[in-house]
């Protein structure tokens, strides 16, 4: 009859519970416990995308590169994927949160509105009617997509026609009687106001004659003259004289 030594079944069993513990020590360091996301913040336009790179670590701080990544955005001014790709739909500010498990990691976005573009020129007023020496001051802004003013656009004055002129700040003279166009431009886009311009109204008729040569049969020589308001001389007008 052969007997068993004690002794030599410790140190298997010693072995197999080292070995328990091990596999145990390894499943924990496997856990998330917290997930990075890089960058830790990013401005961008409206319509542009941005990458955000995510690890997850464990309690020890090791990467785990077996670890399944989920993205989602706290914040409705964009949207991400898969693989951490962010597009911004609107100007805000919002989350992107990287999740592990239990732990989550999460950077901030800031989204701008892009420049605005010019897409058109207002002119005012549209329409204006103006008598022989006056002055109309006409005003000129850009218009974006987003039909929003863009009032710091330059724009270059002309005219059609020959009722008066406009000066390099949109002040137009009115010089006689007719109809013009007033234009302003800037590049590619124009605006245009319609002007007409009539004779000034005559507020008052000074006659000049040497009255001493009035005689009989004589033809005598009269001035005259015409003013509208302010003393203006009311030209373009038609005065009738009759005896």
């Amino acid at each position: 009859m052969r007997t068993k030594r004690a002794g030599t079944a410790v140190p298997k069993i010693a072995a197999a519970v080292c070995a328990v513990v091990m596999m145990l020590a390894g499943c924990g360091d496997k856990e998330p416990k917290n997930v990075t996301v890089t960058p830790g913040s990013a401005n961008i336009q409206e319509g542009e995308s941005v990458r955000f790179e995510a690890a997850a670590l464990n309690k020890a701080g090791d990467r785990l590169p077996e670890a399944v990544i989920s993205w989602r955005v706290d914040g409705d001014i964009g949207t991400i994927d898969a693989t951490g790709t962010f597009t911004a739909t609107q100007a805000g500010e919002a989350q992107v949160v990287a999740a592990a498990g239990e732990a989550s990691g999460r950077a901030i976005v800031t989204v701008t509105p892009p420049p605005p573009k010019l897409a058109r020129i207002r002119i005012e007023p549209e329409q204006v009617s103006a008598k022989v020496g006056d002055s109309v001051r006409f005003e000129a802004s850009g218009i974006s997509e987003r039909d929003r003013e863009m009032p710091d656009v330059a724009v270059e004055w002309s005219i059609e026609g020959d009722a008066g002129s406009i000066s390099e700040q949109g002040s137009f003279e009115a010089t006689r009687p007719g109809e013009a166009t007033v234009i302003a431009r800037s590049g590619e886009f124009a605006a245009q106001a319609a002007i007409r311009v009539a004779p000034a109204t005559i507020t008052a008729i000074r006659v000049d004659a040497d009255r001493e040569k009035a005689l009989p049969g004589t033809r005598l020589h009269m001035t005259v003259t015409a003013t509208a308001a302010d003393d203006r001389p009311a030209a373009y007008t038609t005065v009738n004289i009759h005896s």
